[in-house]
């Protein structure tokens, strides 16, 4: 379809817009229009007007996926009826998502959160990443002497295979 590619005016950014707050897919929606993916990501960082409006679309897509967790975390969905042996439908099976509804209470409820809690004795001292990585020295704040950190600590002993 590359062939078939029209420009990207005013009028095909709001088509984009459109069909991007529906299904939230860049290339998807970009395709749907007949334009390149590449070229709205091009508009996206020359035009901040566009920009917003991608953003606020993303956003609106967003709302519309949690609105509908929420309803199968809340209200639930038909799945299938429940046929007897005569082959009457004599019920249906109704289900919720627990998944959705832990993910529901955690993000409004705190107390529903993992909680971490980490006791220390003696301090800590942490190490950067990038400093770890094959037993570099590097200086502590506030200018004290450089730290040697031997290669044996490099990675943890968990993550060592072989020894």
């Amino acid at each position: 379809m590359p062939g078939n590619h029209q420009p990207f005016t005013a009028e095909r950014k709001a088509e984009f817009l459109e069909v991007y707050k529906t299904i939230g897919q860049h290339y998807i929606s970009a395709e749907t229009i007949q334009v390149a993916g590449a070229t709205v990501f091009s508009h996206l960082k020359q035009d901040p007007e566009f920009a917003a409006a991608y953003e606020e679309a993303k956003q609106y897509f967003a709302d519309t996926v949690e609105k509908e967790a929420l309803r199968r975390a809340v209200e639930g969905w038909d799945e299938r009826p429940v046929v007897n042996e005569q082959g009457d439908v004599v019920g249906q099976v109704h289900k919720y998502s627990d998944t959705l509804m832990c993910i529901a209470l955690k993000r409004w409820r705190p107390e529903y959160g993992e909680k971490i809690s980490v006791n220390v004795s003696g301090g800590v001292l942490l190490i950067p990443a990038a400093a770890i990585a094959g037993g570099a020295a590097w200086e502590l704040e506030g200018g004290t002497a450089p730290v040697e950190i031997p290669a044996e600590v490099t990675r943890p002993k968990e993550l060592k295979r072989g020894s």
